[in-house]
């Protein structure tokens, strides 16, 4: 075991009917704990209420100021000869560096008739105390964020596996080969389950949130994702005539669909969905560019090259304004503007082919959109 030593704010004096806290973090066999304890002349078997809480300056936009409580872990200690003990929390790892508040209540309402009768009334004590750095808090949330990010960057294409994997064999004559569906289920059930391994080892504790709740929301996916190739098996084993509807079945993928991206907006995460698609799309996007500024350089100097010229901009008008449409289902909401901006960059290069065009924002926007690609991949 190891005992991490905490800085504490200074302590009450040891009084009749008091609690004097006592604070450590320990770890212990690869689990970190919040150590609670202290002194006091409470009777014995006497319930205190333990809770740790997360704390922070808070400003309102008047000056005036508060202390925010983030609740992290709760229980009860015990009074036992003139001490009191409890630890709480199991956490895969240490907790985050930020100040932290121990509240202590003993409330004689809530005892045994005999502990109640040999207390004076009610007792409540805090302690704050800061475990860590407070300088490495930026860094910490940092990796729990990108750690969060990269699971969920491998939880969309297994989502697509299995879409893909499904649709060319429903609705189908031929009865499938579900021998082949279940070697293929073994396989993607063991990256399914990967991921879940990793997902363990984040705290369930809400010290930082995007690490809780990415926790719970990942759990929660790869679930669904579990029962939904379970449905597929079942309507691909099913006789055609007793096979559920196509539209019922289709539902079922298009839930799980917007149930990923609405995770991701809960969390603040910009994953950028079928990377490859995407990248497709911006490959397309580059060679219209480059026909456009050859033909626009032509029909300046030639006038019989104008005909060329405009039959390639009404085919470019058309996929410069659906491809904000096109690309809505791949990229979070964050590349909403970046999007908007290319597409006006994009229609000067249908203009008169005389006029002069900015192609660096076009250039940089593609660029920007590839490096957020490659980033994500690493």
């Amino acid at each position: 075991m190891r005992i991490i030593l905490l800085l504490l704010f200074t302590l009450p004096a040891f009084a009749a009917n008091t609690l004097v806290p006592h604070a450590d973090v320990e770890e212990q066999n690869g689990s970190w704990f919040f150590h609670i304890h202290g002194e006091t002349d409470l009777p014995d078997g006497a319930s205190i209420d333990v809770d740790v809480c997360t704390i922070r300056d808070v400003v309102y936009p008047d000056g005036e100021k508060y202390v925010d409580e983030s609740p992290v872990v709760d229980g009860k200690a015990t009074a036992h000869d003139r001490q009191f003990s409890v630890t709480l929390g199991k956490m895969p790892h240490a907790p985050y560096s930020v100040p932290y508040r121990v509240k202590l209540v003993y409330d004689p309402e809530r005892q045994l008739a005999d502990v109640a009768s040999a207390a004076e009334g009610k007792l409540e004590q805090a302690l704050d105390f800061t475990y860590g750095a407070p300088a490495d808090y930026d860094r910490e949330r940092a990796e729990a964020d990108k750690s969060v990010a990269d699971d969920f960057g491998e939880v969309h294409p297994l989502l697509d596996e299995l879409e893909h994997r499904f649709k060319p064999l429903y609705p189908g004559d031929a009865a499938p080969d579900l021998a082949t569906w279940d070697a293929w289920r073994k396989e993607w059930d063991a990256k399914r389950a990967a991921i879940l391994d990793r997902n363990r080892q984040r705290m369930t504790e809400d010290i930082y949130w995007r690490e809780s709740y990415g926790k719970r929301y990942l759990e929660s996916m790869l679930e669904d994702m579990s029962d939904l190739a379970d449905f597929y098996r079942e309507v691909l084993a099913a006789p055609k005539e007793k096979r559920p509807p196509q539209e019922e079945v289709a539902a079922r993928g298009k839930y799980l669909e917007a149930k990923f991206w609405e995770r991701l907006d809960a969390l603040q995460i910009s994953l950028i969905g079928r990377p490859n698609e995407v990248l497709a799309i911006l490959d397309e996007v580059d060679l219209r560019v480059k026909r456009l500024v050859a033909l626009r350089a032509e029909a300046a100097k030639d006038a019989t090259k104008k005909a060329a010229f405009d039959a390639e901009t009404s085919d470019a008008r058309l996929a410069f304004v659906q491809l904000p449409a096109q690309l809505s289902a791949k990229l979070p909401e964050t590349y909403f503007g970046l999007v908007t901006k290319l597409v006006r960059d994009l229609l000067p290069l249908l203009g008169p082919p005389e006029a002069a065009v900015d192609l660096a924002p076009i250039a940089d926007a593609l660029a920007q959109l590839r490096k957020d690609i490659a980033a994500q991949g690493k």
